[in-house]
């Protein structure tokens, strides 16, 4: 895009060439006026060449559309030649510096001119033609019916801001109109040359802006950024109102006239994330709130968390990109003022996204008000009192407010539980049950002939409401239970005991509900619900259809070829197990589709609730299993299935696409081989794993690049621990570097028994640096597992690195020469404020191991600029496991991590 506007910048630069020859050549008195400034005269019009030649050369990039833009090349060639007569004629036009009389240097000067007059005659009228010619073939390429690159990248832009939904001010179009007029004669008046050098460097500078701004908004946007919100089922038009009522609730307060967070809380299955949509959606909030923001624009955005989504819908990461692409897709000149150092191709991290939000609360030109509006809270996949501190320095701005739902969870309360700035959804949605209720039931036809039979029918509704107990699921369960009874034509005596024999808590309504399924179906249903209950996201529904080859042969995935499915056959399972699911797990289990992803992985079984998962995981589970055959393990079953999965991977997909499906697969694969190698009983499965690397390896060999592992790429987890911040592509990592991050330390051991050669030093990332700087999240974006759980060295991989040979001094050329040890200090204070009591006692051990197989004790990291969080001093020197501290010289065998400019701290091991 860009290299289509520097035909523009080209354009404009012959045409401050042009204007430029005119003032030098125009008269004898402005030649002798320029006698004196000549050699600035010089370095201005080589300027204007200069720009000519690289401007030209960018515009050779582009694949010319019409003969005019062909044209305004040749013309840029000509007017490098006639700038170099123009150098030419100065140069003999120059008064020298060594004359004794500036007066008779003059009249030479003069004379020489006139002697030159057919010269400079000639240079004129050539600037006429190439002025006269640049004109036309400005006129024609602008004019919005020509098929030139110009007007293809002006529509282009248009279009991408009308897909992104951008409200920018730009107006692209408006620029091109009046610069086409202005290249056109209009009588005898022609614009000047100095004005349409000016309108055509407002075109370049307005497209490069909006595409900038495009770039940026676009790098904050993700797949599944409204997936949650659109998935929340809309409310009944006749509920939630109350909301609004301040006789009911201080929301309405709070939206007019108060700052800082409002919470909504409420028990699971209240209808908490329903009531968010609604907020969210509703006309009357913005309404309510332009009071709040009197004379000011007024912005607001949304987040909704989603335990069951992927990475980027459950974390700080997804949280602060979706609120921010919210922002500046409304507001788009923001980009420039908040975040003009992102260059829209890098890939955000928090540390940057919690700046650019200080910067939008610290602008004093903006008159502006924000409102977000963050759902789910206690789905957040971390510590409840990092995302606190997150929504709270949001909210400390004066310009900034929060409204924010969750459970009632000790942290929430006490951190939220404000008096007037909360409220209970269970205590408020009495009505709105009774309402749906009615709507539900009490307007089904066969529920209206049988309470003009029995009119105690009526009596129903109210019972429902009052059982409920403020839960939402719970009416719903119950309503659909009662609604099919009534298609059975069954009498008011059955659906009164129905309705008595629900148990008031859910997890028990789960139960019950387990009870009623068909006994056929049992062993099959159970087999569903434990994979589902200990998969680490919701699996494709094709992965279901492996539990039959399963019990046909164990070996099944293994011996499988590469065969990848169709999308008729992907949708046509999807079809089938639709009906399938509801026999054997009546709507404990649900398929949701999802357009954003490609072929089967569109179709994926999850939990009708989140409640679903957690009751069969903790009360449930012993009984699924006692249903199942002894040999019968969900977690080796998943092993089975990620592989199945990854031979029946769809053709044609993009190769990125296709890269993260794959690498996801591998992932999780990983994951439940961790908890197989670690369990009771360990089951590695080894045969497995390298059929998952062969595999891998054969998709990724057109590109040479082996899908079932990322390569290495040396961009430090923070900017600012290096200056250069630069990234370095080397080989790719091994399939067994993939696995010390997985911390899988059998099948580690396994691999190096077999070849001992992987230990030999490489091009790449040692093993022993894999171990002691785990940077992936493992498994990849994964709904029911936090990351953390992967991100924490695994002393005992540590050891069997350190006893097969891997030396902690070994040097890594792709960052620069640092070495394992110096790399896992620095890693170690980069991560301290973070790490919990737990993770600094692991680092110490680490330490300590690294230090007894021969880790330097005297090295010195210096990190310019860097603060360390500690109140440290220059002596300190090897900080025991206790806290306490050693005071030694460096000659004793310290190790110190040196940090200039920052109070002469130093911190050492």
């Amino acid at each position: 895009m860009a290299e289509a506007f520097a035909l523009i910048s080209l354009a404009a630069s012959i045409v401050q060439l042009v204007d430029f020859g005119y003032k030098l050549l125009s008269s004898s008195k402005e030649i002798y006026n320029s006698v004196h400034g000549s050699k600035d005269e010089n370095f201005e019009l080589e300027l204007i060449v200069e720009d000519i030649k690289n401007l030209n050369k960018e515009a050779s990039k582009v694949a010319l559309r019409s003969k005019d833009e062909v044209a305004l090349r040749r013309l840029a060639d000509e007017s490098e030649k006639l700038a170099d007569d123009l150098l030419g004629t100065l140069k003999k036009l120059r008064a020298r510096d060594d004359v004794w009389s500036n007066k008779f240097e003059s009249i030479r000067v003069a004379t020489q001119s006139l002697w030159k007059r057919k010269d400079i005659q000639s240079l004129e009228e050539r600037l006429h033609r190439i002025e006269e010619r640049l004109r036309a073939r400005l006129s024609n390429m602008l004019q919005k019916n020509q098929y030139s690159t110009i007007v293809s990248a002006i529509q282009d832009l248009t279009r991408r801001n009308e897909e992104m939904e951008i409200r920018s001010l730009s107006n692209l179009d408006q620029l091109r109109s009046s610069l086409a007029e202005a290249t056109e004669k209009q009588g005898q008046a022609t614009t000047s040359l100095n004005d349409l050098s000016l309108k055509l460097l407002l075109l370049v500078e307005g497209a490069t802006k909006l595409e900038k701004q495009q770039k940026v908004i676009d790098s904050l946007c993700f797949k599944s950024l409204k997936k949650r919100q659109d998935d929340i089922v809309d409310v009944h038009k006749e509920t939630l109102r109350w909301i609004f009522d301040k006789s009911h609730t201080t929301f309405t307060k709070w939206l007019e006239s108060e700052n800082g967070i409002y919470w909504i809380n409420g028990q699971a299955g209240s209808g908490k994330s329903t009531l968010m949509k609604f907020i969210c959606d509703h006309e009357r909030t913005k309404q309510t709130l332009q009071t709040w923001a009197g004379q000011e624009q007024l912005y607001t955005a949304s987040y909704f968390f989603w335990n069951s989504g992927k990475y980027m819908q459950k974390s700080q990461l997804g949280l602060l990109q979706s609120l921010l692409y919210h922002v500046l897709r409304s507001n788009p000149e923001l980009v420039s003022s908040i975040c003009d150092d992102h260059n829209g191709s890098e890939p955000w991290d928090v540390a940057e996204l919690l700046k650019v939000f200080g910067r939008l609360a610290d602008q004093t030109s903006l008159r502006a008000r924000f409102c977000y509006f963050v759902d789910g809270l206690d789905e957040y996949d971390g510590r409840e009192e990092d995302i606190i501190d997150v929504l709270k320095q949001l909210a400390a701005s004066p310009h900034i407010k929060l409204c924010v739902s969750s459970r009632p969870w000790p942290a929430f309360e006490t951190h939220f539980s404000q008096s007037g700035r909360m409220l209970i959804v269970e205590d408020l949605t009495m009505d709105d049950m009774k309402e749906y209720v009615k709507n539900e039931l009490a307007e089904d036809d066969r529920f209206k002939e049988l309470a003009e039979e029995d009119p105690r029918c009526y009596d129903i509704g109210p019972q429902i409401v009052e059982r409920a107990q403020g839960v939402w699921l719970w009416v719903y369960l119950a309503v659909r239970d009662l609604l099919e009874d009534l298609r059975d034509k069954e009498t008011y005596k059955h659906l009164v005991t129905r309705l008595n024999g629900f148990p008031r808590e859910l997890k028990a309504y789960f139960a019950d509900i387990m009870k009623r399924i068909d006994p056929i179906y049992q062993e099959e249903t159970a087999q569903i619900l434990l994979i589902s209950a200990e998969a680490v996201r919701p699996l494709p529904v094709l992965a279901l259809t492996f539990l039959a080859s399963q019990s046909e042969d164990p070996d099944y995935a293994l011996n499988a070829g590469v065969e990848p499915i169709e999308d008729d056959a992907a949708s046509k399972i999807y079809q089938t197990w639709r009906t399938k699911l509801k026999k054997r797990c009546r709507d404990l289990i649900k398929v949701n589709f999802d357009h954003s992803e490609i072929s089967f992985f569109k179709y994926k079984v999850d939990f009708l609730h989140r409640t679903v998962r957690d009751f069969l995981r903790d009360n449930h589970q012993t009984e699924l299993c006692k249903q199942t055959s002894q040999a019968f393990d969900a977690k080796v079953s998943l092993c089975r299935m990620m592989l199945a999965l990854l031979k029946r991977l769809p053709v044609g997909s993009k190769f990125w696409d296709k890269f993260y499906l794959i690498f996801n697969l591998v992932h999780d694969c990983m994951c439940y081989e961790y908890y197989l190698e670690n369990c009771d009983n360990p089951q590695p499965q080894f045969a497995l794993l390298d059929e998952v690397d062969r595999v891998g390896t054969l998709y990724g060999k057109p590109g040479r690049i082996p899908l079932t592992h990322e390569p290495d790429l040396t961009t430090h987890e923070r900017r600012g621990l290096d200056a250069s911040n630069k990234t370095i592509t080397s080989r790719p990592s091994s399939f067994v570097a993939l696995a010390v991050e997985a911390h899988l330390r059998l099948y580690v051991e396994h691999k190096l028994t077999s070849d001992p050669s992987l230990l030999a030093p490489r091009a790449g990332r040692p093993l022993l640096d894999y171990a002691l700087r785990p940077r992936k999240s493992m498994p990849a974006a994964t709904p029911y597992r936090s990351q953390d759980e992967y991100l924490f060295i695994d002393n005992e991989m540590v050891t069997t690195l350190l006893n097969r040979g891997a030396d902690p001094n070994q040097k890594i050329k792709i960052f620069d020469g640092k070495t394992t040890w110096g790399l896992f200090l620095r890693s170690c204070l980069d991560r301290y404020r973070v790490w919990s009591p737990a993770n600094r006692d692991t680092w110490y051990e680490a330490a300590m191991l690294l230090i007894e197989r021969g880790a330097d004790p005297d090295l010195h990291i210096v990190i310019p600029g860097y603060k360390f969080p500690m109140n440290t001093t220059t002596d300190v020197t090897i900080l025991r496991k206790d806290g306490t501290v050693d005071k030694e010289g460096r000659n004793n065998g310290s190790t110190t991590v040196s940090v200039p400019n920052a109070s002469n701290q130093s911190y050492a091991l």
